[in-house]
């Protein structure tokens, strides 16, 4: 669904805000890939009937247990961390410019 969003948005780059929630997650699921009446497509159906007839296709990723609030640089993220944004880059095809890792405006890494 995020593909679909950046298309549609005409979207150059991703703020993915909230980074710091998925801290503890022992593991995340990220859809890859859509099945469609026995057929696979990457494009997210936005027609409701085929809709109800998908079935996600996902990816499993580790997560990480590593606070993400004092973190001023993507290199410093964990290595788990990092894996799941380049995972998102490469499937929206669009890169991930800013990166929220926690509450505060300061808590911002600007790539």
């Amino acid at each position: 669904a995020v593909s679909y969003a950046v298309t549609i948005g005409a979207t150059d780059s991703i703020a993915l805000m909230h980074l710091d929630t998925l801290t503890g997650l022992k593991e995340m699921k990220i859809c890859r890939a859509y099945k469609i009446n026995g057929k696979e497509t990457t494009f997210f159906p936005a027609n409701t009937t085929k809709l109800s007839q998908t079935e996600c296709i996902y990816e499993t990723l580790p997560g990480w247990e590593e606070d993400l609030t004092e973190v001023n640089d993507f290199s410093d993220l964990p290595l788990n961390a990092r894996n799941y944004i380049v995972l998102i880059e490469e499937l929206t095809k669009k890169p991930v410019t800013i990166i929220g890792v926690g509450p505060k405006r300061t808590q911002t890494i600007f790539r």
